[in-house]
C-alpha cells in the first residue's frame, strides 16, 4: 500500500505500524520535496530523495544522495552514538540540501511559465554550490 498521511510530520503504511518523516510540499510539483525537522526516527534515517528531492532541472539528486551517504558514514564514525551521528549529519547537510531544493523549485517554476532565461543564473548558482565540498 502506498504511503499515506498520518499527521503533519509523519507518513505511515496503511496498517499504521511503520512511520517515516514527511517532507514539506513542493510548490512547483504539488508533491513533497524537503523534510522539515529530523531526518531520522530512532535508528532509521532517510537520505537522498527521501529527505530532499530537487526538481529535475538541477540534475543534482543523485549527487546529493551520494554526498548524503558519504557524510552520514563520516559523521557516524566520529560520534559515540548513532543519535549523535544523525544529529551531526542533519546539521551538516540540512541547509545545503534545502538551498538546492529551493533553487531547483524556483528554476522549475520559471521554466513552467516559459521564463527560462531568468532561470540561467539560478542554475549556475546551484551548480556552483554543488561543486563546493560537502
Amino acid at each position: 500500500m502506498p504511503w499515506q498521511a498520518r499527521d503533519d510530520r509523519c507518513a505511515a503504511t496503511g496498517d499504521g505500524r511503520h512511520s517515516a518523516p514527511r517532507a514539506a510540499p513542493h510548490p512547483a510539483r504539488g508533491s513533497r520535496a524537503a523534510l522539515e525537522g529530523a531526518w531520522n526516527r530512532g535508528n532509521d534515517v532517510v537520505i537522498g530523495d527521501a529527505a530532499h528531492a530537487p526538481a529535475p532541472q538541477m540534475a543534482s539528486g543523485a549527487a546529493l544522495a551520494i554526498e548524503d551517504g558519504l557524510v552520514l558514514a563520516e559523521e557516524l564514525g566520529l560520534r559515540r552514538s548513532v543519535g549523535a551521528g544523525f544529529e551531526a549529519f542533519v546539521r551538516r547537510r540540512g541547509q545545503r540540501c534545502r538551498t538546492l531544493v529551493e533553487t531547483s523549485v524556483a528554476i522549475a517554476g520559471l521554466e513552467h511559465v516559459r521564463r527560462r532565461r531568468e532561470a540561467y543564473p539560478l542554475t549556475d548558482a546551484g551548480h556552483r554550490l554543488t561543486a563546493e565540498p560537502a
